[in-house]
């Protein structure tokens, strides 16, 4: 979810295919090159849009922690996680406590993503008067023409993102 740490990957990836192919080193090369300054466009594209957020409501409650890096990477502050532990519901004095966190902290929405049950976010958004976002894309892209990739899902999370904090998407 970050595309600077997602570089890493694409020159891990360089590196195992000039292993397996030494000679095609300067395609691997080549393309991972070209790959490396996609990333660089997209992770300035999305500050800039991250940056249309008022700073104040640069604040998110998630349903689990998949955007740690995203939020470190554009400085967006996780105050809270729904599920901290893959089919770990949370006990009523957890969600009262997210509850607690949403209006302390002024959050304007809590997101989740399409393939988890929408019951919890919207107990705990209805509790704290915030609206729910359930349609953000991590590793389950699926069949939806906006997030066929790992780019275009950046950017269809980021549209949303910003839109629901208050920013220009």
């Amino acid at each position: 979810m970050d595309p600077v740490l997602a570089q890493g990957y694409v020159a891990n990836i360089r590196d195992g295919l000039i292993a397996q192919e030494p000679r095609n080193k300067a395609l691997f090369t080549r393309n991972a090159k070209t790959t490396d300054g996609r990333l660089v466009r997209l992770q300035k594209e999305i500050a800039a849009r991250i940056d249309t957020i008022p700073p104040e409501s640069r604040t998110m409650i998630i349903f689990h922690n998949a955007f740690e890096y995203y939020n470190a990477r554009f400085g967006i502050r996780t105050i809270g996680v729904i599920e901290n532990s893959p089919g770990q519901e949370p006990n009523p004095q957890q969600l009262g406590d997210l509850v607690r966190l949403a209006r302390e902290n002024h959050v304007r929405a809590v997101f989740a993503e399409p393939e988890y049950s929408p019951k919890l976010v919207r107990a705990l958004a209805e509790s704290a008067g915030i609206k729910t976002v359930q349609n953000l894309y991590d590793d389950s892209i699926g069949t939806d023409p906006l997030v066929k990739g790992y780019e275009s899902m950046l950017r269809y999370d980021t549209r949303v993102i910003v839109g629901a904090l208050g920013g220009t998407p």
